[in-house]
């Protein structure tokens, strides 16, 4: 098989022509030898950028032939001419064949090329980076749709993490900007730098003003100048930055009110100049006449005063600048009036922002010879930051301005020429809204006393304020040879027959505001001698205390009268003056009512809903201006509540109020020094957060009523009168943890009047020594820890009522106490001084309008709660029954502000607390 095999293959060689190369067989033919392998340069691999490929063989003459894709190559396939271009990953097989030879091996070459995005192009600035004269406002561009575009301005290389381009920027000084541009897609483009040369020519001078910016009491003439030649000025009034489209400056501007000024000057060749800047601030006072009654006083010196505040009692500050006037006294500089009354301060004077400003004329002549006992009185008012004082020019002065103006700044001075505060924010406040009180009083123009206050729902005294105004003109114009005379004893400094008596008719009439109810009878007789102002009163007055009844909005309650709580505190005074008045009723919904220090109403009709107010009772102010009030057991309440509001009367509470649902809360509420309400408790106390959340509950020991009066003194300690009946006691002491201290520590030492087993203790009230005040029917008592003197605990109007209901106490800045009886009898409202003595007369103040009185034993009209405020004045609760009087319903209520009546006290009363200034002035 073997040889048969190899016979045939060698037969196949020789016909083939090949030899075996063996003798013994004869020659055989060899095969031919393979063409070389192809090979592949750069070899193959992975790449990142396109590569040319060349294949060669080492056997010359052979031919190459390749594939690109995946197919084993033959004499069939594309013949290798040249380099290959490989742009992206893929594979080149190669086979050679040469003449004479076999085909090669096929070689295969895989090329993996991984190449970068293209480059975003680069950004474009127009214009151009250069050298220019003026700044330039350059914008870059990208020829890549979509791209985005960062720049550095401070020689750092922009990256996507810096500033976008996103519009033009403005170059103004040399400066070098780069940038670079990114596109979805594409690498970043490379960094484009562009620096700008900025060259300006030189800037215009600035402008200069004259008279230089400042402040000044009269309009001024101002110029505008340019030390380039040539420079035209260009200005603006209205706070806008002038350019050369602005008003062109022509000649000297005149300036006659507080004003702004800027301008700018642009001269040929030169940058604009840089803009100056001229404020001008005008106050200017406005000019008066002195009359007695329509008669012109002349020869009258004519003073400006502030108000001092150093302190209380000082001297009041001259303004008028003597150097300017001509003339001057002891008082300061002064102008005279000329036979017609009238004068002119106008530029004469500096005051300082925010000082309270009045005009006093002294002496003159009103047409029977020179008086110098003549005196009056006119409020300026604010010295304002800027512009003129509101008061209208020219002004009045006369007996009714002056009548005005000594009741309304009555608790902040000592006669005219001594009008002060102690310079405190609140004292400021204070002195401030008592001067603005004027406008309610007397117009300032005409010098007529008013009927009705500016805001429409104040009814003002007119007749009292004309015959207190008669007093004053019966001495001015020496109606007779003992006008003055008469007049000055009857208006001490201390209303007692052996006070120091006044030597100006203005000193006369602070001291009757300061003791309205002295010498009553003396008085009326001088203003009834000659009706210089008319309507006068018919008839003598109890007293001549000024007061302003102020109507308050649906006011009208159909119920119980047991449902008023006086010791509750149903009326308070925050720290700007504003009053705050639980507005009662238990037949319709009724919320708290607020009113601004000029008695204007600025809550709504029917007062500040909402927080769950129902008919509020209770009334307190935190040190954070809110507002507290308690809604009682009445109506839609089945419990007592408390609701909370903002200072502008929005409720901070829910709509279900703070504690629902307790029954052992009282009405009474009083704010700590941390904040915090207290309520009496059953028979404790509760404490309130400010969040409205209960943290202490004491309801202290069985047989103590519900109390409805309660004080919270400089220690943080709590006073509670104890209701009705009278069990063990008449008030009671917590301290700030609600614990019960027994013995109290007030009490030891006592005047006044215990109240009797079935009398009802209701208002309280802490003094500045720390002394407790409290009222029942019967009367008041003051108890302490030390020594006092002794007191009755009635007179000065108190009424007297056995088994009854007590009323309300208030301290004012004096330490005096002013109380309110009880509603058994005709709620009076009565002044007693710090040792107890009464101060008020026999039937206590009462004011003109809506008089307390009785009818068939019972109250028509009567006082209820009081509060006095930080700018000597006293707000009281007035109610005036119009119905069933035998049952004392229904009635409205009105508030009433006795102007001027008492001493300027810290307000609210938890300011007191917190600062230990209970009963002080502010």
């Amino acid at each position: 098989m073997r040889l048969a095999v190899f016979g045939f293959s060698c037969l196949f060689l020789i016909l083939a022509g090949c030899s075996t190369g063996n003798a013994k067989y004869g020659n055989l033919v060899s095969p031919p030898p393979a063409t070389g392998a192809p090979v592949f340069s750069p070899a193959a691999g992975s790449y990142n950028s396109v590569q040319t490929v060349s294949i060669t063989d080492p056997i010359a003459g052979a031919a190459i032939y390749f594939t690109t894709n995946g197919t084993v190559p033959t004499a069939s396939s594309t013949p290798y001419a040249g380099p290959i271009t490989v742009s992206s990953t893929e594979t080149l097989m190669a086979v050679a064949i040469a003449p004479g030879y076999v085909s090669s091996a096929v070689e295969t070459a895989a090329y993996t090329i991984s190449l970068p995005p293209p480059a975003t192009a680069a950004p474009v600035f127009s214009p151009a980076a250069g050298s220019y004269t003026s700044g330039q406002t350059v914008s870059i561009t990208d020829a890549t749709a979509g791209a985005a575009i960062y720049f550095t301005r401070n020689g750092t290389v922009p990256t996507a993490s810096s500033t976008l381009f996103t519009g033009p920027i403005t170059v103004s000084s040399t400066e070098t900007l780069m940038a670079v541009a990114i596109a979805p897609g594409y690498a970043s483009s490379t960094v484009v730098t562009a620096g700008y040369i900025i060259t300006p020519p030189p800037a215009t001078a600035a402008p200069g003003f004259s008279p230089a910016a400042g402040s000044y009491n009269s309009a001024q003439t101002v110029s505008i100048t340019d030390a380039t030649a040539g420079a035209a000025i260009y200005f603006t009034t209205n706070g806008t930055v002038p350019t050369a489209s602005s008003t062109p400056y022509t000649g000297p501007i005149t300036v006659s009110s507080t004003e702004m000024l800027m301008a700018v000057a642009i001269a040929p060749g030169y940058a604009s100049s840089t803009v100056a800047t001229a404020a001008y601030t005008i106050t200017v006072a406005p000019d008066g006449k002195v009359l007695h009654g329509n008669t012109p006083v002349s020869g009258a010196h004519v003073y400006l005063l502030a108000a001092n505040t150093s302190g209380y009692g000082n001297a009041s500050v001259s303004l008028l600048n003597s150097a300017l006037t001509g003339a001057f006294d002891a008082l300061g500089g002064y102008v005279t009036t000329a036979a017609d009354g009238s004068f002119t301060i106008s530029g004469m004077y500096q005051c300082t922002p925010n000082t309270q400003v009045y005009a006093y004329a002294l002496g003159g002549n009103a047409g029977s010879g020179d008086n110098t006992a003549s005196g009056m009185l006119a409020i300026l008012g604010n010295c304002p930051q800027s512009g003129s004082f509101t008061i209208n020019s020219p002004f009045t002065m006369n007996e009714v301005t002056t009548i005005a103006a000594a009741y309304v700044m009555a608790g902040f001075a000592n006669g005219a020429t001594h009008v002060s505060s102690s310079g405190t924010p609140l004292a400021q406040t204070g002195i401030a809204h008592a001067f603005g009180n004027v406008v309610n009083l007397a117009d300032s123009t005409t010098g007529a006393a008013l009927t009705a206050t500016p805001a429409g729902n104040g009814a003002v005294p007119q007749s009292e304020i004309n015959t207190l105004a008669n007093m004053l003109a019966a001495c001015i114009g020496l109606t007779s040879s003992n006008s003055c005379s008469s007049l000055f004893e009857n208006a001490t400094a201390d209303g007692t027959a052996s006070g120091a008596q006044p030597t100006d008719t203005a000193t006369a009439a602070i001291n009757i505001a300061h003791h309205p109810g002295a010498n009553v009878a003396e008085l009326y007789t001088l203003g009834s001698a000659a009706l210089t102002f008319t309507p006068a009163l018919s008839q003598q007055p109890n007293d001549f205390s000024v007061a302003v009844n102020f109507s308050v909005p649906n006011s009208t309650w159909a119920g119980n009268s047991e449902a008023i709580f006086q010791g509750a505190h149903q009326i308070a005074v925050d720290a700007g003056g504003n009053v705050w008045i639980a507005g009662f009723s238990t037949s319709t919904a009724y919320g708290l009512m607020k009113l601004s220090t000029l008695g204007a109403v600025l809550s709504p009709p029917d007062g500040y809903m909402g927080g769950g107010p129902s008919s509020p009772n209770g009334v307190a102010v935190d040190l954070s201006g809110n507002v507290w009030v308690t809604n009682p057991a009445f109506g839609v309440n089945t419990t007592v509540t408390v609701s909370e509001f903002s200072n502008t009367g929005a409720p901070l509470s829910p709509s279900t109020g703070f504690v629902p649902n307790n029954p052992q809360l009282g009405v009474a509420i009083a704010i700590d020094a941390q904040g915090n309400a207290w309520l009496p408790y059953g028979f404790g106390v509760a404490e309130l957060s400010p969040a409205g959340e209960m943290i202490t509950s004491n309801p202290g020991t069985s047989g103590i009523r519900t109390p409805t009066g309660l004080a919270i003194d400089a220690n943080n300690n709590l006073w509670l009168a104890t209701g009705f009946p009278q069990q063990t006691g008449f008030f009671y002491e917590f301290s700030s943890s609600g614990a019960a201290i027994n013995p109290p520590t007030l009490g030891k030492y006592s005047c006044g009047v215990a109240p009797g087993g079935e009398d009802e203790t209701e208002g309280v009230a802490i003094d500045a020594s720390g002394d407790l005040w409290s009222v029942g029917s019967e009367g008041f008592a003051k108890e302490s820890a030390t020594p006092i003197p002794p007191c009755s605990g009635t007179g000065g109007g108190f009424v007297y009522q056995i088994e009854d209901r007590g009323g309300d106490v208030a301290i004012d800045g004096d330490g005096n106490a002013w109380i309110i009886s009880g509603s058994g009898g005709n709620g009076t409202l009565s002044e007693f001084s710090n040792s107890g003595s009464p101060i008020s007369p026999s039937n206590g103040f009462v004011g003109i309008l809506y008089e307390p009185i009785t009818l068939n034993g019972y109250a028509v009209v009567s006082f209820a709660d009081l509060a006095p405020d930080s700018s000597g004045n006293l707000w009281v609760i007035q109610q005036l029954y119009t119905g069933d009087y035998s049952h004392q319903m229904p009635y409205s209520f009105y508030a009433k502000e006795f102007i001027g009546i008492s001493a300027p006290v810290v307000t609210p009363l938890s300011a007191g607390v917190k600062n230990h200034t209970l009963g002080s002035r502010p």
